[in-house]
């Protein structure tokens, strides 16, 4: 009976002891920078990622951001349009898309204490972004394609996995420059 309160006892001192390794997770995602800017308040505020484990040290890991730049007024026409009425046409200002962001890259277990777990990323990418020209003759505006921007993006940062199946991540984007901040779920 003494053997039998004895492991009841120390089971959980033997339980908490045990390293149980990175968990899959999943989450939102954000690129907050450039607040500068009037017309991109944010770089890319809201998106998705994904980090799978291979077994306990590697995994895989994957984003994608997508910001909301300002919304653009009147019709798209082609370059062609704007060189026939360039005279008529009164230049009003220059609107942006927002960024769009994809990185691909790995993810290093750095240290665990039970279901606690601090992971490295380490990530390589692209950004884009999109700019329009918009002009107005009379009381109807017009937009043209202006520039199409595509950047090499590099991304680093941690991961923290709690006991309660949730993760907080802290990370930089290099290109849009920015402070990468999401929370998500582990599974």
């Amino acid at each position: 009976m003494k053997k039998l309160i004895l492991i009841f006892l120390l089971l959980p001192i033997i339980g908490f002891g045990q390293e149980y390794g990175p968990r899959n997770s999943i989450g939102i995602v954000g690129n907050f920078g450039n607040f500068s800017n009037i017309y991109i308040p944010t770089n890319a505020p809201l998106g998705f990622d994904v980090v799978i484990f291979l077994n306990k040290n590697i995994g895989f890991f994957s984003d994608i951001k997508y910001g909301f730049g300002e919304i653009s007024i009147g019709e798209k026409k082609p370059y062609s349009h704007f060189f026939r009425n360039s005279v008529d046409l009164t230049f009003d200002k220059i609107t942006s898309s927002g960024y769009t962001i994809i990185n691909v890259g790995t993810a290093i277990s750095i240290f665990g204490v039970n279901k606690h777990q601090l992971i490295g990323m380490l990530a390589l990418g692209v950004s884009n972004i999109k700019y329009y020209e918009q002009y107005y003759l009379g009381h109807e505006y017009y937009i043209y394609d202006y520039d199409n921007i595509t950047s090499f993006n590099v991304f680093f940062g941690i991961q923290f996995q709690t006991i309660f199946h949730s993760s907080v991540k802290l990370g930089y984007d290099i290109n849009p420059r920015g402070l990468v901040l999401g929370i998500g779920h582990t599974f």
